[in-house]
């Protein structure tokens, strides 16, 4: 390994292990940054595949290792199931949408979304000198909506310009509660080494907010829907401290 190398890893080993001693406990503002992989469950799993979700939030951490924060969690994907019987109605006989000139349409679906939650957790500290960090539990209650994201290349499929869009989308809300346990990191004096990563559980109950799907000329066939995702997250966290006050001193 060049010497290049080896001083990176060690920097990031440094930064990750929190070597400074944190004896006092702090009461702090956090706003972070999180990213995280995702397996649906429930009604959810018939309808998209694996996904990412980009998180955005900030929290407050106590003096007792309380944490209080807010979220806005972008959900994303690629992995429609069933994607090909989405358009039936449209297709020809060979599979192909025709586009207003005459030629064959194309068009991508995604997954898209977002969970927006409020966050109560606390920490539970390994020893004395680690006060600020440890395993940490939290709740999110929070509303969830998600839909099939389509783009068609030109905008030149009539069926699918404007609103009719919206009859393929399945667009889908309701509220939910998530889980979280996992190991929370703040260093007393870094800016840097101040993570988390934890394991987590979105349940929501949610229902169909299209009253027909055009491709089937039919309401959703599950009224009351359980959608549920599970996944890993790795959070950066950036804590806004107070500044200490200089001491000056006079001969």
């Amino acid at each position: 390994m060049s010497k290049r190398y080896s001083l990176i890893f060690l920097w990031v080993f440094v930064c990750l292990s929190g070597v400074s001693a944190q004896t006092d406990s702090l009461a702090v503002f956090m706003p972070y940054i999180g990213l995280s992989a995702q397996l649906p469950g429930g009604d959810m799993a018939e309808r998209f595949g694996t996904n990412g979700e980009l998180t955005l939030g900030g929290r407050f951490k106590t003096k007792n290792n309380w944490l209080l924060g807010v979220s806005y969690n972008y959900i994303f994907g690629n992995r429609i199931k069933h994607e090909d019987a989405l358009f039936s109605n449209l297709k020809t006989v060979d599979g192909n949408i025709i586009d207003n000139t005459g030629s064959f349409g194309f068009l991508s679906v995604y997954e898209s979304g977002f969970f927006v939650a409020a966050e109560l957790g606390k920490i539970f500290p390994f020893q004395k000198e680690e006060i600020n960090s440890g395993i940490f539990f939290s709740l999110s209650p929070g509303y969830l909506l998600h839909r099939i994201k389509i783009t068609v290349e030109g905008n030149n499929i009539p069926a699918l310009n404007g609103d009719y869009r919206k009859g393929y989308d399945r667009l889908t809300g309701g509220y939910g509660l998530q889980e979280r346990l996992g190991y929370f990191h703040l260093d007393s004096y870094s800016n840097i080494a101040n993570y988390a990563i934890s394991l987590e559980v979105l349940e929501a109950r949610t229902h169909p907010m299209r009253k027909i799907n055009f491709d089937t000329m039919q309401p959703d066939a599950v009224e009351n829907r359980l959608d549920i995702l599970f996944g890993i997250t790795l959070e950066w966290m950036l804590p806004v401290r107070r500044g200490k006050p200089r001491k000056y001193y006079i001969n």
